[in-house]
């Protein structure tokens, strides 16, 4: 486009570390499912939505000490079946009725006029310790922005093609913002997880230079490097 002054693509932006590095964790061997309905989605993507959970509590774990909240973030095919997940984590894995947050789009992916000032809201503050949002369920956000930067995991459970007009950024978007407080000398990875379509669609990110790689064992959690506090008394300034 001739207006464009300057050209800054993805792929530099992973190599200069302002964003997230997306690492592909592939952690469930069978098909993709079919004939996904309301009353069977969670036995159909089970399996996935396991896998996710425990990568997102191995996150909240290790970035505890450092006072950050890691996010999960699933994206689903219709919200009718965003509800459902939604009820699924809140019954299978304790979390409570505001800790997941359900957020419906219409057909051209913009947040529903119902949910949009909600949306907004939890945009603004979901990276605050004040809020209590842990897991997102969407069909995808494309056109509103959200400025989160604490998303680590990205769940896909939706076919992704050509007539959904969907970009790989897009499908990785929401979870590329870097976290803050963590040191710049360490790469900061987000982890994307989902059906095998959706991890074909976001292997199309390396067709723009963006190196995608691809581990069926989930990465190691950082070293984290800090004073041991009950020895402060023995400081000695010089």
């Amino acid at each position: 486009f001739p207006w464009i002054i300057c050209d800054y693509p993805l792929a530099q932006a992973v190599e200069d570390r302002i964003v997230k590095a997306p690492l592909i964790v592939h952690q469930v061997n069978r098909k993709d499912p079919e004939n996904v309905t309301q009353t069977n989605i969670t036995e159909k993507y089970g399996e996935w939505l396991v896998a996710a959970v425990e990568r997102w509590k191995k996150h909240t774990k290790t970035y505890q000490p450092l006072k950050q909240k890691p996010v999960l973030f699933i994206m689903a095919e219709k919200n009718v079946l965003a509800d459902s997940i939604g009820q699924w984590l809140r019954d299978n894995f304790g979390f409570k009725e505001k800790e997941v947050l359900v957020i419906h789009t219409d057909r051209e992916g913009d947040v529903s006029r119902d949910d949009l000032d909600e949306a907004r809201e939890v945009a603004r503050d979901i990276d605050l310790p004040s809020s209590k949002v842990k897991v997102i369920v969407s069909v995808l956000m494309l056109r509103e922005g959200w400025d989160v930067r604490n998303v680590t995991v990205v769940l896909g459970l939706r076919p992704f093609t050509s007539s959904a007009k969907i970009l790989p950024e897009q499908g990785v978007g929401r979870g590329l913002r870097l976290m803050q407080g963590i040191s710049p000398d360490r790469t900061q990875t987000l982890e994307v997880m989902g059906t095998q379509a959706f991890e074909s669609f976001v292997r199309k990110l390396e067709t723009e230079g963006v190196g995608i790689k691809t581990t069926t064992k989930p990465p190691d959690p950082p070293v984290k490097v800090e004073p041991v506090l009950e020895k402060a008394k023995y400081d000695i300034a010089i």
